[in-house]
């Protein structure tokens, strides 16, 4: 299941799915949006179902300002499309991602030299799989778990490309499952629905067993959710969850899934909070929207109080997202592709969100990267 829904600004592409047609998800991610109900969002894994039965978001890695594309109409901002500076920040870093090839008809893992954005195919994956919701990566044993609908989990070798497991998630007695993390022993954990109680769980997916464990239940007050980024270095999930107009950050134990407590985000002047990673310093930095001076900012969000700060701009001509974010810690640096017009990968300073430049990348007749990540 795939569905797009409306902002109080925007409409804001979530998970446009890679359909057996040749329509594609542009993996979406970290977004805050208006959304009521339970929904499926940054992490998630495919369409999830609101309490009251509606179908609700999937969202994966960022979406852009005013609207979303996919690989039969591509969409343009306001400014005309994106374009950038080439070369400029890369680094030396391996990235691997996601892409469709519309020839073949497979989805196909592939790496992308930071430096030069060279492409190159790593495998396939199985022709059955096209429909693609939310991912989420260990560091630790650089295993992609990508979700598929319905209910897959798919672990695949992000060195190699490799399949290594097909895992159907079994929530049951609770509902809704979506990827929200791997913490530091490995473990895959997620969110999913008790519609019993109307409690959102923290939960743990086995694999490939796929039996859904609960580590513990939100606050009630906490039912559609938008994003989530994870801080390695400290073992700390974070879940963004919105009643539709407040936005909140909620802090959660990796180890043991406890409910730390929640921060409302203070966005100011800004909005589509989107693509947030956490640096070494526990930071999250992400990208928001100014709409009275129509430009991006990238922007650091404090855990602990909520506050949104600008730390830089993008130039003029990024305006429109529907690429997925990676921060490669050890190297201090952030990617994100752009890949409305001529896909670019933008590079920022990780510690001071600093933007470094954009380096087009040579997708040829591949389609939109999704569940990108840097190699360890």
């Amino acid at each position: 299941m795939s569905t797009t829904y409306t902002t109080n600004s925007s409409t804001k592409a979530t998970s446009m799915g890679r359909s057996q047609a040749g329509a594609s998800i542009a993996l979406l991610g970290a977004v805050l949006c208006s959304a009521c109900g339970h929904s499926d969002p940054g992490g998630g894994s495919g369409g999830s179902t609101s309490a009251s039965g509606a179908s609700a978001a999937s969202v994966g890695g960022g979406c852009g300002e005013g609207g979303a594309a996919s690989a039969s109409s591509s969409s343009s901002s306001s400014s005309g499309g994106a374009g950038g500076s080439g070369g400029a920040g890369g680094g030396g870093a391996t990235l691997v991602a996601l892409v469709w090839d519309p020839t073949a008809a497979v989805e196909r893992v592939v790496t992308i030299d930071a430096a030069t954005g060279t492409v190159t195919n790593l495998a396939a994956l199985p022709p059955e799989h096209m429909w693609f919701g939310g991912c989420v990566f260990d560091p630790g044993s650089a295993r992609i778990y990508q979700s598929v609908s319905p209910d897959v989990v798919l672990t695949i070798d992000a060195t190699s490309g490799a399949l290594l497991e097909e895992t159907t998630a079994s929530p049951a007695p609770l509902a809704n499952f979506w990827l929200a993390g791997v913490n530091a022993a490995g473990e895959v954990l997620g969110h999913a629905w008790d519609p019993s109680a109307s409690l959102e769980h923290v939960v743990t997916l086995d694999t490939p067993g796929g039996a859904v464990s609960s580590l513990g239940a939100l606050p009630p007050a906490y039912t559609a959710f938008t994003g989530t980024a994870y801080d390695h270095a400290a073992n700390l999930l974070y879940t963004q969850a919105t009643d539709g107009i407040t936005h909140t950050l909620l802090r959660i134990d990796g180890a043991t899934g406890g409910f730390l407590g929640a921060t409302p985000i203070a966005l100011g002047p800004f909005q589509n909070l989107l693509g947030l990673v956490a640096n070494s310093a526990g930071e999250l930095v992400g990208l928001a929207w100014d709409g009275a001076a129509s430009l991006e900012h990238v922007v650091k969000l404090d855990p602990m109080t909520g506050a949104v700060t600008s730390v830089d701009t993008l130039p003029p001509q990024f305006t429109l997202f529907n690429g997925t974010s990676t921060v490669d810690v050890a190297a201090d640096r952030i990617y994100r592709i752009e890949t409305v017009g001529q896909p670019m990968l933008l590079t920022f300073e990780a510690s001071s969100g600093a933007y470094l430049g954009a380096t087009p990348v040579a997708l040829n007749q591949l389609m939109n990267p999704v569940c990108f990540q840097v190699l360890p």
